[in-house]
């Protein structure tokens, strides 16, 4: 948030697509995967590093660098479970095949997840009630490493982990309730159509 008050007085903004709805979302934001992708991204980490190298930020928190790393990490760990590029330079974005670099990400995340502590602008412990984030991620990260081992015996090269990803079909349900209407209930029928 802090970063977010330094940067938007600028004119010249290091991380020109946060807005109001990433710092303070609504019931509806919240749940955006496109909101949270742009905060867990290398602009925005970047964009901190370089915010208060230069001085134009005081660290209102001697682990505002830390949460830094931790949003590149996060963006990296989002790379391999959204990837189905071939062709990708950066390991994370590649497809999944079990690479050295993606398998020791993956390792590297689960002993972070373990080992995280979160608190609050008090100081005081708040990891055990953000602990789904944690729970959830660390079930992704094993159920893509299981899955891995099964289908490579299969003979199975790569995995296109952005295929295995619910927002295509949170996407074509949106474009299903639009078309309904105002109708609460969409029939059979109006499904069809749509």
């Amino acid at each position: 948030m802090h970063f977010y008050k330094k940067d938007s007085q600028n004119p010249i903004r290091c991380a020109p697509k946060l807005s109001d709805a990433h710092i303070f979302p609504n019931n509806f934001q919240k749940m955006s995967v496109k909101l949270a992708g742009q905060v867990f991204s290398d602009t925005v980490a970047s964009g901190m590093l370089s915010i208060y190298s230069s001085g134009r930020l005081t660290c209102p928190s001697p682990s505002f660098c830390n949460t830094s790393e931790y949003v590149l990490f996060i963006n990296k760990l989002f790379d391999i479970f959204n990837s189905s590029n071939f062709e990708a330079i950066l390991p994370s974005k590649k497809v999944f095949s079990a690479t050295t670099e993606q398998i020791q990400l993956l390792d590297e995340a689960i002993k972070l997840l373990k080992t995280i502590r979160v608190s609050d602008d008090t100081g005081a412990d708040i990891t055990s009630s953000s602990i789904t984030l944690r729970v959830g991620s660390l079930i992704y990260i094993n159920s893509l490493k299981r899955l891995w081992r099964f289908l490579s015996r299969s003979g199975f090269q790569h995995i296109q982990t952005r295929r295995l990803c619910q927002d295509s079909l949170e996407n074509y349900f949106g474009q299903i309730r639009r078309g309904g209407g105002r109708s609460v209930r969409i029939t059979p029928y109006i499904f069809c159509n749509l």
